[in-house]
């Protein structure tokens, strides 16, 4: 216990007026509580208060649970290393899931608020599998979302006899999962639950491409946002017919197809399968593609009549003197089919990139804004100015990172190491709003108008 809460009286006092901490409205109680949800510190002394005050503080202490507890192994952060830190041994235990489950069975206070999990796992452990992670899960009766990492299903294990009644999860996020990875597994542990809000699914190009599982259960996984990362650079999403074959389409309302690192993406066999999953999806109302994928989507010959917001995600790297693929050389082509012939809002979420080198000066604000002028003046805007007549509203969602490449040589080593790191900026975001909202409307001069919103925010990098 904190000297500050021992020392404590056992009252509120003020203005002259003491109120017992046991007399607090519960209403008021809960207000102070939720008021604090970020403060983990004030939260633990909250909790030693008074034991009407333990429920609510631990219902925010223990709402996440994360393994490892640092950032290090996080999905390749910027401080990643194998190395880094204590929890390598752990990681590699083969007891360490089971030592998870122990901590929960035995620890109802904790497991009975945890809301949100997140395990990740070594590449090198090769013997996990769904009766794991599902023995982990059926001790969180609250568990909301489950983020698995780095954990290869290739053990051809059932869950058949430790399936819990199938329940609700607000999202699911299988990340890094293993090219090799069998798809029963993955069936498996989709079944464990009735409804997903939200499944995220990331993996290099599946070998496993079977377009009906070997045993598809009579009622499917209901999911309404479905999110499908792809990060192989041959990547034709082979795979994404498999995983689907065991959730019911009709129920998605959301799908975003991702390609966060700008790979070079097999168009032709990402078309077939992006075809054959429109074609069953009766419920669609936002579609959300990043670059090179809607140039999959753009040859797509059959209507979507519940289809309304298209979100368009692309990264450019710009500098004083060249400026990258303009982001909407397909974008004419899609719209303009019947796919987008009830698409009423448009979204482009642009991520522009500046890097300089170490040695230059920092450029003043004029130079960096100018910079950005002249970005936006060099792309094409002649195939979305076609494009968006018929449209709502269009929105330009840009985020904007100013880095500079910073050189460092190590002499104990003998080496060089470079990384990014954000570069100090003068503007505001306000003022390249501006700068954005005046090229965008010169050249988007149509007669028949959206309406043009936009959004300029400063990113830096962690």
């Amino acid at each position: 216990m904190s000297s500050d809460v021992a020392s404590s009286p056992p009252a509120i006092t003020n203005r002259g007026h003491t109120l017992a901490y046991s007399a607090i409205p519960q209403e008021l109680l809960d207000r102070i509580i939720d008021f604090l949800h970020d403060e983990r510190d004030a939260l633990a002394a909250c909790s030693l208060v008074h034991r009407r005050w333990l429920p609510a503080s631990s219902l925010h202490l223990f709402s996440l649970f994360r393994w490892p507890p640092c950032k290090t192994h996080w999905y390749g952060g910027s401080d990643w290393h194998r190395y880094a830190c204590w929890c390598r041994q752990l990681l590699d235990s083969s007891k360490t899931l089971e030592g998870i489950e122990l901590l929960f069975r035995n620890s109802p206070r904790i497991s009975d608020n945890v809301r949100d999990l997140r395990i990740v796992m070594w590449t090198a452990r090769r013997t996990t599998t769904p009766r794991e992670i599902a023995h982990i899960f059926d001790a969180l009766p609250r568990l909301q979302s489950l983020d698995i990492g780095n954990l290869d299903f290739s053990q051809g294990v059932s869950l058949a006899s430790d399936q819990s009644t199938p329940r609700f999860l607000r999202r699911l996020r299988l990340g890094h999962i293993s090219s090799n990875v069998d798809l029963q597994n993955i069936y498996d542990l989709l079944s464990c639950f009735e409804t997903i809000s939200t499944l995220s699914f990331q993996s290099s190009d599946l070998k496993a491409t079977a377009s009906e599982p070997p045993n598809v259960p009579a009622v499917r996984t209901k999911v309404n946002t479905l999110e499908l990362l792809l990060t192989h650079p041959a990547s034709g999403g082979g795979w994404i017919g498999g995983v689907c074959a065991h959730i019911d389409v009709s129920s998605l309302t959301t799908l975003a197809v991702q390609n966060p690192s700008n790979t070079r993406l097999n168009t032709d066999a990402l078309s077939a399968t992006l075809h054959g999953l429109l074609t069953r999806c009766t419920a669609l109302r936002t579609l959300v593609c990043h670059f090179g994928v809607y140039r999959g989507l753009a040859t797509y010959p059959h209507p979507c009549p519940t289809l309304r917001e298209v979100h368009f995600v692309h990264a450019l790297q710009y500098s004083s003197a060249y400026v990258g693929d303009a982001p909407w050389l397909s974008i004419r082509d899609m719209l303009g089919r019947p796919l987008g012939a009830t698409v009423r809002d448009v979204l482009f979420d642009l991520e522009l990139t500046n890097i300089t080198e170490d040695e230059e000066p920092e450029p003043d604000v004029c130079a960096l804004e100018q910079g950005f002028k002249r970005v936006l003046e060099r792309m094409d805007w002649a195939p979305l100015a076609a494009a968006v007549g018929g449209l709502r509203s269009v929105t330009f969602d840009v985020k904007l990172k100013l880095l500079q490449a910073v050189e460092e040589r190590d002499p104990s080593r003998g080496s060089t190491k470079m990384y990014m790191v954000s570069r100090a900026w003068k503007g505001q975001p306000e003022v390249y709003r501006v700068i954005l909202e005046g090229v965008a409307g010169e050249r988007l001069a149509i007669a028949a108008r959206p309406r043009l919103l936009y959004r300029v925010t400063f990113v830096p990098i962690s």
